[in-house]
């Protein structure tokens, strides 16, 4: 009865092809095998959200294909590393990215390539990012496919200090050097929230005795 079996860690999707009946007599013998190991089932009939993407079936003449589409869960507030804030350009635009990055390599119809990009373009306008996101995305399609026999290694890295980064950054390109940045400041440098273990208190092996060394 099962057409159609993939997982992701611990989520599973499953095309059933039989009754309802034998769908939960099914679910329960998989759950009596381990009892610490229950499953849980969502039924979608021809519709279902699976990770990121809403898998449809949609009737062509006498047999049904596959319809995709971007999903985000209803707590999503689209929220990131605001424009202004004193971070590198490149970490701001990470979230813009990789939505773009999703958009080329999921099979979606034009229909929800559209939608997307007005969803990301909002992404963007939340965050403060002045952006044209169709343009990036001709832009990106159009490096893939001029560096897709080209193997770059990944840039060096340095702090990231405002705008003598930016202005350092594109003196360095002049010669052929591309460079990453990391911020000065983490959440982590700013606060720490858990009390300083002593050093003779911290777990680890301070001393070995060997028996042949005098």
């Amino acid at each position: 009865n099962i057409k159609y079996w993939k997982r992701y860690v611990d989520d599973i999707f499953c095309i059933w092809d039989s009754s309802d009946q034998e769908l939960d007599f099914f679910l329960e013998e998989i759950n009596s095998i381990q009892p610490h190991i229950q499953f849980t089932m969502e039924r979608g009939n021809l519709s279902l959200n699976y990770l990121d993407l809403t898998i449809q079936l949609v009737a062509q003449g006498t047999s049904l294909t596959p319809r995709f589409e971007i999903y985000r869960k209803p707590t999503f507030t689209g929220v990131s590393i605001h424009g202004s804030s004193l971070h590198p350009r490149q970490h701001k635009m990470a979230v813009i990215h990789a939505a773009i990055n999703r958009i080329q390599k999921l099979p979606l119809d034009p229909a929800a390539v559209k939608k997307e990009i007005l969803n990301i373009q909002k992404i963007a306008d939340l965050n403060g990012l002045k952006v044209d996101v169709n343009m990036l995305l001709r832009r990106k399609s159009l490096l893939d496919t001029l560096s897709s026999s080209v193997s770059l290694p990944p840039p060096p890295s340095m702090p990231f200090l405002g705008r003598l980064s930016v202005l350092l950054a594109k003196e360095l390109e002049r010669l052929n050097y591309k460079v990453g940045f990391y911020p000065l400041t983490s959440v982590k440098s700013l606060s720490r929230l858990k009390d300083q273990i002593p050093k003779c208190n911290q777990s680890g092996v301070y001393r070995l005795t060997c028996g042949i060394c005098a």
